[in-house]
């Protein structure tokens, strides 16, 4: 039987640690982590920020396995990561209608929640009871959503479908300034289905696109 590695033991016990800190409180449906014992909800910033340590310990069991079962581990750390992500994504594709209506309003009534329910993915306050406006808290999401699947996260955080794809497209405009959209228009092409552009549009869709052409 070959030993561990001193980089393996290492791994092994930064393992521990993190079950112990984070996995041991992931929710196993949604895969969403509470802010706190005593706070039950899931703040979306909190639950990127956190799953961060998960992500790169599995991108360090990938790198340095020298045993099946530390591609095991770099495999079920992934997917805890993958859980997390796509239990965020649930959340923000059950208010999908409201990010349209954002481009519209610029009210803070039509923003994205920036907490939900960790068993249900549903919301938990009303549009009015707090401030879901939190431009940062999406951005890190999506910024590291793209690191992760550029990354090769084993499965992928994103399955396709309509809903994912509409849902980045609508967050890809309201994180843009004007001038980012007509800079942009110079790179994608928006597909056809998405070229009807309504009038008082504050950011037209007719020419760009956060998936790129081929997204369905």
């Amino acid at each position: 039987m070959r030993s561990r590695s001193n980089s393996g033991v290492r791994l092994d016990g930064y393992a521990r640690l993190v079950q112990q800190t984070i996995l041991c409180h992931q929710n196993p449906v949604t895969g969403l982590l509470p802010a706190s014992c005593d706070q039950k909800d899931a703040w979306v910033r909190d639950n990127v920020y956190s799953i961060l340590a998960v992500w790169g310990l599995g991108l360090a069991y990938r790198k340095n396995a020298d045993r099946d079962e530390d591609k095991a581990k770099a495999y079920e750390l992934e997917q805890s990561v993958v859980k997390l992500m796509r239990g965020l994504l649930h959340c923000m594709i059950r208010q999908v209608d409201k990010v349209e209506s954002f481009k519209y309003s610029q009210s803070t009534k039509d923003s994205l929640h920036a907490k939900y329910n960790t068993n249900t993915c549903a919301t938990v306050v009303g549009d009015d009871q707090w401030g879901h406006l939190q431009l940062d808290a999406t951005s890190v999401f999506l910024l590291f959503l793209a690191q992760m699947t550029a990354s090769g996260e084993s499965g992928g955080c994103v399955h396709p479908g309509p809903k994912r794809a509409m849902l980045l497209r609508l967050l890809h405009r309201p994180l843009l300034a004007p001038q980012d959209v007509l800079r942009d228009c110079q790179t994608y092409t928006m597909p056809s289905q998405w070229s009807q552009e309504k009038p008082g549009r504050l950011f037209p869709l007719q020419k760009s696109t956060f998936l790129g052409s081929n997204a369905s």
